[in-house]
C-alpha cells in the first residue's frame, strides 16, 4: 500500500503541484467554434508594492507555483460591487498607498478603480516575514462589502492585536479564524494544531448562508485517520464534529449545497462521523469504497451512500439537487494500478495504455452514469491535475492535460497540437456528459497553469513560465505577441471561444465580478487589473459597453451603461428605437399624462411641438391631445375623423350633414348652402332646396326648403310648392285662379279641366247624367263619340267583329274600383241622388244602341223595366235581384266579364291613383289616351300615319318648337314654331 501512502502524501503536502520544467518556446491556442481577432486587454489600474508582495497559497514553498482549482481560497478577492480585497504578511507592509509601520498580517481594500479605501494592521508580537511559515494566510473569504474571514497560520507568535478591543494570546503551532464586519473586527478564534496549521487544513468553504465550513486533519488513531469537522456563523462557533476513515484511505473531499455539507471518501470497511458508522458494500475490492456522507447546516447527518471502488481515483467533488457529480483518473491506487474501471462489478478497458480521465454521477441509489473522457499524462507527470468544473445541472466544462498521447472524448479526439509538448484542452460537456465544445492550449513548456473563477460568462486563464530568459511566442489570428513569463487568455464559458489575450510578466490572481483579472507582476512588485476589451474600442475596465463598440463612452443618462448599449439614454421609459427625443429631458418618466403620444418627448416641455404625433402643431391643433397618430383627418384640422363632429368643417355637424365629407374651404349659409345640408349648392348639391326635385327639373331651385315634393304637395312635380310658391299647380297652362280643375293630369281645356272632369258631373255636380266613353276599335283612343275615332276605327264594321257582344265596365262611386258588375264595388251601390256613374263601352258591338241608363245613371240595362227601384238602389241586394230577374243581363254581363277582365282591371285605376305628370297646356279636346284608363295596352297594329293633330292642340314646348304626340301613344310625333297657331308638321325619325 506504500503507492496509497504516497499519493496520500503528495494530497496533504503538495495539493495539486505542478512543476514541469521545460525550454518554454511556443503557446498556441486554438478553439474549434468560430472566433474573432481578439483586441488586448487593457490594464486599468496598478499598485505598486514597494516591499514585495506574494500572494500565498497552500504549499511548501512561497516560490512555488501550481494549479489552483476554481474555489480554492486565497490571499485577495472581490465584493460584490467590486471592491478588491488584498491580505498580506510583512512586517512593514506597503501596498498602493497603504503602508504599515508594524508587523504581521496586512488588508487593504481598494475600490474599482484601485483607490485605496482603508487599510489595517493585525499586530504580531513577533516577526512574520522571517518565515513565511511563521504568519502564513490560509484564506480570506469575502462575503459582503467590508464582510470577510480571515484564515491564517502563526507559529513563533505569542500575541496578535486586531483593535483595541480584540486581540488573542498564543503559544506554539496556531490556526487563525476571525470575521470582520462592517464595524470592524467582529471576533477571532486560536486552534491548536500538531504542527504548521496551514498543512492540517485541508479544505475551507463558505456555504450560501455565510457560514464558513473547515477540514481539518488531526492525525492517525488506531486505524483510523481522523478529522475534524468545524463551522462558523457571522457570529462565532457554531460547532464542530468528528469524521474519521481507515488509515490507509484518501483523504476526504468537501463540497457545499446551498447550506448542506457533503464529504465523498475513498475508505476501508467503513467510514465513521460522529461515531454513526457507515460500511461499505459487501464484496468491494480488497474492502474497499466510496462513501458519501450529508450534514445539514447544523452539522448533523442527513444521509449516507457507499458504492463499491471502481477502480477510480476521484479527484473532483460536486453536489446540486442531491446528485453527485465526480472526475477523476482511471489509475487503480488500491492494487495493481491498471487503467480499466469496474461501475458495473466487471472490469472494463479503457483501451488505453496509459490512465483514462473519468466522469460519474452518484445519487443515494448507485451510480447513475459514468464515461471514459481521455488520456491524461502518466501518474510521475502529475495527472492529479486534470480537473472539472460542475454546473447546478451536472454539465460543465473540464480541464485536460496531455503531452504525447491524444484525447479523446465522447468519441472526438480534442488534440489540436500533437506537435506541441503540453497541450490543455478545455471541453464543455452537458448534463449527460455529452460533448459540447472544445478549446486548446498547447506550448513547448509551462511552469503553471491557473483557471480563475468565472465571471460574466467568461474563464480567465493564466499560463506561465518562471524562465526570464526565453519567451513565450504566441502567435493568434495571424499576429504574434511576445513576452516573458506568462500568457491571460478569455474564453467563453459557452462555446469555448477565445475572445481576448494579453502578455503579462505578471500572473493572474482573481477575477472580479465585471469579468476583469487582477494581476502581480513580481519582477515589477506592482498589482494590475486587466479588463477584457471585447468590443475593440480600447476601454477594458469600466466600459460602459463592454460587448458594443463605444469609444466615446458617452452616457447621456449617466447610468453607467453608454448609449451606444443603453436601449434608453434619457431613461424616460420610452426605447430609442420608439423615441422621437432619444437624448431628451432627464428625470421624468412617460405616462399618459406626461406623454400623450408615447413617442419620449414630454408633453409639457418645448420638446414636444405635437403632444398627439398627428402631424399638426399644437398651436394649430383642434385637438392637441386628441387621438394619436397621422390620418383620418378628412378637414385636417388635427382631430381625427371620429372625434370630430364637422368632418368637412363647412360648419354643419356631421349628424345633419349629407355631405360629410365634401368640400372643403367653405362653409355653409344662406348664399352657399339654400337648404343648410352641409353640401355646397354650386358644386355637390343637385337638389338645394332639399324638395326631392333635382335643380335641373325643379322650377323652384332655391324655393321653399326641406319639404317633400309629392301629390299632395307638388302635384305638378315641378318643385315648386303647391301651397304658395307654385302659381299653375297641375303644370296645364293655366293659373290657378283661373283653372276649374286646379288638379286636372291630361289635356285640358281653356278652363283647365280635362275631358274625365268635364265628364264626371262638372266637378261634382249631382244633377248631371253620367257620360258614356267609348274605346275605339284600336284601344287607343277614348272618345266620348265614336265619330270622334280616327279613320281607321271610324268604319262600319261592327257587325264583322267577332262575336258582337258589347263589353263595358263600370267605374265604382268614387272612382275606387272598375267592375263588370256594380255589385262587386267594394262599397255597394251608390245613392241615384247624389252619384254619378261613369261606364265605357266597347265599340265592337253593334247593340250599343240597346242600352238604356238607367236614372240616376248608376245601372245600365237592356230592358228599361229593369232599372232598379229607387228604394232598392241603394242596396246591393237590389242589384243582384235585378239581375236575376233579367236572363239576358245575366248573360251579358257573364259574357263581359270574361277575356276582357284581365285587361280592364288596370285601367282607370291609373287615372285614378296614378302620379300626375305635366299635361298640355290647355286647348280643349274630345279625345283621351287610353293610357289613362289602362296599365297595359292590348296589341295594337301598326298606325298608318294619322292626319295631323288639330290646330287647337297644344304641345310642349322645346328647343323653340312645340311638340306633340298624335295621336297619343303612336310614336308619331309632329312639331311647329313655338307659341304659334301653324299646322302642324310630322317629324320624320
Amino acid at each position: 500500500m506504500s503507492r496509497l501512502h504516497s499519493l496520500r502524501c503528495f494530497t496533504l503536502v503538495s495539493m495539486f503541484l505542478f512543476s514541469i520544467v521545460c525550454a518554454p518556446m511556443a503557446v498556441v491556442v486554438q478553439a474549434n467554434s468560430t472566433q474573432t481577432q481578439p483586441t488586448a486587454f487593457l490594464p486599468s489600474w496598478n499598485l505598486s508594492t514597494p516591499t514585495a508582495y506574494y500572494p500565498m497559497t497552500k504549499g511548501t514553498g512561497v516560490d512555488e507555483i501550481k494549479l489552483l482549482h476554481l474555489d480554492d481560497p486565497s490571499t485577495y478577492g472581490y465584493d460584490e460591487l467590486g471592491n478588491f480585497y488584498v491580505a498580506m504578511v510583512e512586517d512593514y507592509g506597503s501596498i498602493g498607498d497603504y503602508t504599515a509601520s508594524y508587523r504581521g498580517i496586512h488588508i487593504a481594500k481598494f475600490d474599482p478603480n484601485g483607490t485605496l479605501v482603508w487599510g489595517k494592521n493585525i499586530q504580531s508580537n513577533n516577526y512574520c516575514q522571517y518565515d513565511y511559515q511563521y504568519c502564513t494566510i490560509a484564506a480570506l473569504h469575502i462575503v459582503g462589502d467590508d464582510e470577510f474571514y480571515l484564515v491564517a497560520s502563526t507559529y513563533y507568535v505569542s500575541s496578535l492585536t486586531f483593535d483595541s478591543s480584540l486581540s488573542l494570546s498564543l503559544s506554539g503551532h496556531q490556526l487563525i479564524v476571525a470575521y470582520h464586519d462592517s464595524n470592524g473586527w467582529s471576533w477571532a478564534e486560536a486552534t491548536s494544531t500538531p504542527s504548521y496549521a496551514y498543512q492540517y487544513l485541508l479544505d475551507n468553504q463558505v456555504d450560501s448562508a455565510d457560514n464558513l465550513i473547515l477540514t481539518l486533519y488531526e492525525g492517525q488513531s488506531g486505524t483510523y485517520n481522523e478529522f475534524t469537522i468545524k463551522a462558523y456563523s457571522t457570529q462565532g462557533g457554531k460547532w464542530n464534529r468528528q469524521l474519521e476513515t481507515y488509515y490507509d484511505s484518501t483523504f476526504p473531499l468537501m463540497t457545499l449545497d446551498g447550506t448542506d455539507i457533503h464529504f465523498m471518501a475513498l475508505t476501508k470497511n467503513n467510514l465513521r462521523y460522529d461515531s454513526q458508522s457507515t460500511s461499505c458494500p459487501i464484496g468491494s475490492e480488497q474492502e474497499f469504497c466510496y462513501i458519501w456522507v450529508s450534514l445539514n447546516t447544523n452539522g448533523v447527518r442527513t444521509y449516507a451512500t457507499s458504492v463499491a471502488y471502481p477502480s477510480v481515483y476521484f479527484t473532483t467533488f460536486s453536489v446540486n439537487n442531491s446528485i453527485a457529480s465526480l472526475y477523476g483518473n482511471s489509475v487503480d491506487i488500491i492494487s495493481n494500478y491498471d487503467t480499466a474501471t469496474n461501475f458495473t462489478g466487471t472490469m472494463t478497458s479503457t483501451n488505453t495504455s496509459t490512465y483514462a480521465g473519468v466522469l460519474a454521477s452518484l445519487d443515494s441509489n448507485g451510480w447513475i452514469r459514468h464515461s471514459i473522457t481521455g488520456v491524461t499524462l502518466d501518474e510521475d507527470d502529475g495527472y492529479s491535475l486534470n480537473t472539472a468544473y460542475f454546473n447546478s445541472d451536472g454539465s460543465g466544462i473540464l480541464y485536460q492535460v496531455q503531452t504525447t498521447q491524444d484525447v479523446v472524448f465522447d468519441g472526438i479526439n480534442v488534440r489540436e497540437h500533437p506537435n506541441l509538448a503540453i497541450e490543455y484542452s478545455i471541453i464543455g460537456f452537458d448534463a449527460q456528459h455529452d460533448y459540447l465544445w472544445h478549446t486548446g492550449i498547447a506550448a513547448d513548456g509551462i511552469d503553471a497553469f491557473r483557471v480563475s473563477e468565472s465571471h460574466s460568462g467568461y474563464m480567465p486563464i493564466w499560463w506561465h513560465t518562471d524562465s526570464n530568459s526565453q519567451y513565450i511566442s504566441y502567435p493568434y489570428a495571424g499576429s504574434s505577441v511576445s513576452t516573458p513569463y506568462s500568457v491571460l487568455l478569455w474564453v467563453s464559458e459557452s462555446n469555448g471561444t477565445i475572445l481576448d489575450s494579453e502578455a503579462t510578466t505578471g500572473y493572474g490572481l482573481a477575477s472580479s465580478p465585471e469579468g476583469g483579472l487582477m494581476t502581480f507582476d513580481s519582477l515589477n512588485d506592482k498589482l494590475e487589473y486587466f479588463m477584457p476589451d471585447l468590443d475593440g474600442d480600447n476601454f477594458g475596465t469600466n466600459d460602459n459597453c463592454p460587448t458594443v463598440y463605444n469609444p466615446t463612452q458617452d452616457d447621456y443618462n449617466s447610468n453607467t451603461q453608454g448609449d451606444a448599449c443603453d436601449d434608453d439614454d434619457d431613461s424616460d421609459t420610452i426605447l430609442d428605437g420608439s423615441d422621437l427625443c432619444p437624448l431628451g429631458e432627464l428625470d421624468w418618466t412617460s405616462s399618459t399624462i406626461t406623454d400623450h403620444d408615447a413617442d419620449g418627448c414630454r408633453d409639457s416641455s418645448l420638446e414636444d411641438g405635437d403632444d398627439d404625433n398627428d402631424g399638426h402643431s399644437d398651436t394649430t391643433d383642434a385637438c392637441p391631445v386628441g387621438i394619436t397618430g397621422a390620418g383620418n383627418d378628412f378637414d385636417v384640422d388635427g382631430c381625427k375623423d371620429s372625434e370630430d363632429n364637422d368632418d368637412d368643417n363647412d360648419g354643419v355637424s356631421d349628424g345633419s350633414d349629407s355631405c360629410s365629407q365634401g368640400e372643403l374651404g367653405w362653409s355653409s349659409g344662406t348664399v352657399t348652402d339654400h337648404d343648410s345640408d352641409g353640401c355646397r349648392d354650386t358644386s355637390e348639391d343637385s337638389d338645394d332646396d332639399n324638395d326631392g326635385v333635382t335643380d335641373v327639373a325643379d322650377s323652384c331651385p332655391t324655393g321653399s326648403t326641406n319639404w317633400p315634393s309629392n301629390l299632395n304637395t307638388d302635384f305638378d312635380a315641378d318643385g315648386c310648392k303647391d301651397s304658395f310658391e307654385d302659381e299653375d299647380n297641375d303644370g296645364d297652362g293655366v293659373p290657378n285662379p283661373s283653372d276649374d280643375c286646379p288638379f286636372s293630369t291630361t289635356m285640358v281645356d281653356e278652363s283647365g279641366c280635362s275631358a274625365a272632369q268635364n265628364i264626371d258631373g262638372n266637378e261634382g255636380n249631382s244633377e248631371s247624367s253620367t257620360t258614356v266613353y267609348y274605346v275605339c276599335q284600336q284601344g287607343s283612343i277614348v272618345v266620348t263619340d265614336l265619330a270622334d275615332c280616327p279613320d281607321s276605327a271610324n268604319n262600319s264594321n261592327a257587325s264583322e267583329q267577332s262575336g258582337n257582344v258589347t263589353e263595358f265596365f263600370f267605374v265604382c262611386p268614387g272612382g275606387t274600383s272598375v267592375v263588370s258588375d256594380m255589385a262587386d264595388c267594394p262599397e255597394g251601390l251608390p245613392s241615384t241622388s247624389n252619384q254619378n256613374i261613369t261606364y265605357i263601352l266597347n265599340p265592337n258591338s253593334s247593340l250599343s244602341d240597346d242600352f238604356t241608363v238607367c236614372p240616376g245613371g248608376t245601372v245600365i240595362v237592356m230592358d228599361e223595366k229593369n232599372c232598379p227601384t229607387t228604394d232598392d238602389s241603394s242596396s246591393e241586394s237590389a242589384i243582384l235581384n235585378t239581375n236575376d230577374a233579367s236572363s239576358s243581363t245575366d248573360t251579358l254581363v257573364l259574357l263581359f266579364a270574361g277575356g276582357a277582365f284581365l285587361m280592364a282591371m288596370g285601367a282607370v285605376i291609373i287615372v285614378l291613383v296614378r302620379r300626375p305628370v305635366q299635361s298640355n297646356e290647355g286647348v280643349y279636346s274630345n279625345y283621351d289616351t287610353s293610357e289613362s284608363l289602362f296599365k297595359e295596352q292590348p296589341h295594337i297594329p301598326e298606325p298608318t300615319v294619322s292626319k295631323a293633330p288639330p290646330i287647337t292642340m297644344k304641345g310642349s314646348s322645346r328647343d323653340g318648337y312645340e311638340w306633340i304626340e298624335w295621336p297619343p301613344n303612336t310614336d308619331q310625333h309632329w312639331y311647329r314654331a313655338d307659341d304659334s297657331r301653324d299646322d302642324w308638321s310630322l317629324y320624320q325619325q
